[in-house]
């Protein structure tokens, strides 16, 4: 496992200062990895305790005099050369440097230069320069040039032993044409969405998305209920069986508060047995399960989040006076199906969601009282029915696919095992 180093020219901790965030969310994905990375800092920097910034080694270098814009101060030489100093020092050859916008911002320029001579003498370096900004090569060009001919030069040529990182692919030709590389020596990474630290999610939420591969589920349903049999809850686990068959990954989580004991139980070991039985056992979440705090009651957060996370919400009862629990998953953007044999659904929420024969009512079509019963001559084909609406659904709803693509492309493991970790072995491959 290469040894990784992050370079910054950090000296204060600002929460909103956007390469901290990158360089904070990579340092969170390199940790999960099972990487030891270090964050090179100039002296000053002293992020707060909970941050992952006091999680990870950090060396704090020589506090040059840093600009905004294009300048050789009186002691530009001197400070280059105490930088190359200490920073030589602290990097082993063989190992991976990640910079951010070190060949590109005016403020970086000494450390820049420092840099360069060292990836000539430790050739074994691999340089990853992230560039966050977009300038115009003729501001790049006036730019270098008032660093006198010394530098113009140097700092107008590549950087030895090193590739580009770009957020972005169509930008690629430009950025490479810029900074004097080849295309193929430009990569794209782009941003991830860290929904954990977005949305401050319950540490219980939290572990759930650690121990399972939740966030690359095509559909998460979640069903906030009591185990009453009249919830129907067997629906939910045939709809996610069916999702299988048709080729979607589907993850149910049941909120199952108040269900210690009696029937309950019964009814949550045959949902696990249907669950078994249609090859999904390990995509069937029992809240109840997840944390003991949780066998009476959720708190409102954990269901909050995890509304957050889904994308579709199947409310199969047949005895509701209003279903809160469908109002709130509608309100986080969820897939509403709801179940068409109760005809108070269709009043409450009109064509706010659609509606699907499951599990019949305990009131009859006029509103007095009565039954319905639905009953399938193939209720597997017709389960496959619904998940085919509900891949059409994902597919051509643009919030739904929006929100299923960020989830699922756009989080710290996505990018970190499709971006980022394969560009740390990639010049040796080459």
């Amino acid at each position: 496992m290469k040894k990784i180093y992050i370079l910054t020219n950090f000296n204060a901790y600002l929460s909103a200062y956007s390469p901290i965030i990158v360089v904070g969310d990579q340092l969170k994905m390199f940790k999960k990895a099972g990487y030891e990375p270090v964050l090179i800092a100039a002296e000053g920097w002293d992020p707060p305790e909970d941050s992952i910034f006091s999680q990870v080694e950090t060396k704090r270098i020589f506090p040059a005099h840093v600009y905004n814009e294009a300048k050789v101060d009186d002691v530009f030489h001197e400070e280059v050369e105490k930088l190359y100093q200490e920073i030589n020092e602290i990097l082993e050859d063989g190992s991976v440097v990640i910079s951010h916008d070190l060949i590109f911002l005016p403020d970086y320029v000494k450390h820049n230069v420092a840099c360069r001579r060292i990836a000539d003498e430790k050739p074994g370096i691999q340089w990853l320069h992230w560039v966050h900004s977009a300038t115009s090569p003729y501001s790049l060009i006036r730019e270098r040039a008032m660093y006198g001919e010394k530098y113009s030069e140097l700092l107008s040529s590549k950087f030895p032993n090193s590739m580009v990182v770009y957020p972005n692919s169509y930008s690629i030709p430009r950025v490479a044409r810029n900074f004097g590389y080849e295309t193929d020596e430009v990569a794209e990474v782009p941003h991830p969405t860290d929904l954990s630290v977005l949305w401050q999610l319950h540490p219980i939420v939290n572990r759930l998305i650690e121990q399972t591969d939740l966030l690359e589920n095509d559909v998460i349903m979640v069903y906030p209920c009591r185990l009453d049999r009249g919830k129907n809850c067997e629906y939910n686990v045939r709809l996610a069986g069916a999702m299988k068959q048709i080729g979607l990954t589907a993850h149910l989580i049941f909120v199952d508060f108040h269900s210690t004991g009696g029937d309950k139980v019964t009814y949550r070991e045959e949902l696990k047995q249907l669950a078994r039985e249609l090859g999904i056992e390990y995509k069937v979440t029992f809240m109840s399960e997840v944390d003991e705090s949780l066998q009476l009651e959720s708190p409102k957060k954990i269901v909050a989040d995890l509304y957050r996370l889904s994308n579709v919400m199947l409310m199969p009862s047949k005895s509701e006076t209003y279903s809160l629990v469908a109002q709130e998953a509608l309100a986080d953007g969820a897939l509403l199906i709801l179940n068409h044999d109760f005809a108070p659904f269709r009043q409450v929420y009109g064509d706010n969601a659609i509606y699907r024969q499951v599990g019949g009512a305990n009131i009859s079509f006029d509103g007095q009282d009565g039954e319905i019963t639905t009953n399938f001559s193939d209720i597997d084909e017709y389960m496959r029915g619904m998940a085919h609406n509900v891949n059409y659904y994902l597919k051509h709803d643009k919030v739904l696919k929006g929100k299923t693509w960020v989830r699922q492309e756009r989080n710290p493991d996505y990018i970190f095992r499709n971006y980022l970790e394969p560009l740390l072995y990639r010049q040796r491959e080459q």
